[in-house]
């Protein structure tokens, strides 16, 4: 298992502790060294949301020890202690740490997560021309990296942010429509629900591997594999693999 596995990880499983045992034990295997750093940014990233929404202190502990450990004085481990300082409601912490990201800069998934925090401390303080100017440089990030996922990494108003602010982002405006398309504010269930193999299916998309690949897993052949995924896109009103993921993240249905 590699680091992309366990990222990928985080949105296939609903037990936080057994993954958390995995991540652990994922660390006294390997090298954390030898894996790209923008890959490791952006897996402590994820891996510290997951821990604040489990609101395990100490796992957010083990997070930012180790990214002190790998990252250390960057704004990578800034990001991840404004993270920390927004799910505790620490205003000033947030603060403190996005000035200090804003400084130094970070990985592309740790640098829009930070941009985004930065519009919103910039909304609290009600600076209009504050708040644009981060959300657009948020966008800069996600139009070169066609990643919205950070956007699922803070609180769902910087995401409302975006839509009030559609038609002032000149250029971006097409990627914030784009992001608020891919991650609806307020997804639904599926009004049906899913079944067994459409459920196993689902678990399965968050991982690289292709339909004939998800066919193999489940034992079954590639075309059973499309009939379940033209049912599940169906149900989950989307029409491709990435927006059938954050649907069904921001839905809890994974």
């Amino acid at each position: 298992m590699n680091w992309l596995d366990l990222v990928l990880g985080l949105g296939a499983t609903r037990d936080r502790q057994r993954y958390h045992r995995d991540i652990n034990a994922w660390w006294g295997r390997h090298d954390a060294l030898l894996t790209a750093a923008t890959g490791l940014s952006a897996y402590l990233v994820h891996e510290l949301h997951v821990a604040n929404e489990a609101r395990d202190g100490d796992w957010t502990d083990d997070v930012l020890r180790r990214a002190v450990d790998l990252h250390p004085g960057t704004g990578d481990v800034a990001v991840l202690h404004a993270m920390r300082a927004f799910a505790n409601d620490d205003t000033d912490g947030a603060q403190r740490a996005v000035g200090s990201f804003l400084k130094t800069g970070a990985y592309p998934i740790a640098a829009t997560t930070g941009y985004l925090l930065a519009a919103l401390l910039a909304d609290r303080e009600g600076s209009h021309r504050d708040t644009g100017h981060w959300l657009r440089e948020a966008l800069r990030v996600v139009e070169r990296r066609l990643s919205y996922r950070p956007l699922t990494f803070v609180p769902r108003h910087a995401t409302a942010l975006l839509r009030a602010r559609i038609g002032t982002f000149g250029p971006l405006d097409d990627v914030a429509a784009q992001a608020i398309r891919a991650l609806d504010l307020t997804p639904k269930k599926a009004s049906v629900p899913l079944t067994t193999q459409e459920r196993a299916v689902l678990e399965l998309l968050v991982s690289q591997l292709t339909v004939p690949g998800i066919a193999m897993e489940l034992a079954v052949s590639p075309n059973t594999i499309r009939t379940h995924l033209k049912s599940l896109y169906l149900k989950l009103d989307v029409h491709t693999r990435a927006d059938a993921v954050a649907r069904a993240r921001l839905a809890r249905l994974l």
